[in-house]
């Protein structure tokens, strides 16, 4: 019989990993596509902190869009109260995920951005002060909400699939 505070205690432990991971990334530089130790895009950080943790192998990469597909039915327990290791799609007008961040807590969120499509270099980055940062999830979607119309979602990646 499944125990539901064993999967709790998982889930927080997973996530907690991934979130330390990715943590490790803050002040890399921001650059459009970039997936590597030297600078990094969105998804690029959050693959990087999946493959941290043995989630994904090195072969399999995926765009903001395509991370969203892949989690957007693990809805969060409160889908306006994100906690640790949620991440949070912005969508444009058409519904496709254009942006990725993760939860670091209940306010705070890391993540890659700065310029984008016009960052395509290191120089770029530091010129645009395009890094992987920590911000409030709070300013972060008034600022994408105001210069985008973007909304955002909330997703639980390490949810525990039921059988």
């Amino acid at each position: 019989m499944p125990n539901p505070l064993t999967d709790i205690l998982r889930r927080n432990n997973i996530a907690n990993e991934f979130v330390d991971y990715v943590k490790k990334w803050i002040g890399t530089p921001y650059t459009w596509a970039g997936d590597d130790f030297s600078s990094l895009d969105c998804s690029g950080l959050m693959m990087e902190g999946f493959k941290g943790i043995g989630e994904f192998d090195d072969a399999e990469d995926y765009s903001a869009n395509g991370l969203y597909k892949l989690f957007k039915a693990r809805k969060c327990v409160e889908p306006k109260k994100p906690y640790m290791g949620c991440l949070v799609f912005w969508l444009n007008k058409k519904g496709k995920a254009v942006h990725v961040a993760v939860m670091k807590d209940n306010h705070l969120l890391i993540h890659a951005a700065g310029g984008g499509q016009l960052t395509e270099t290191i120089e770029d980055a530091r010129r645009n002060n395009a890094y992987v940062k920590q911000r409030s999830l709070e300013k972060v979607a008034a600022c994408r909400k105001r210069r985008y119309q973007q909304i955002y979602k909330i997703v639980d990646p390490f949810l525990i699939k039921k059988k």
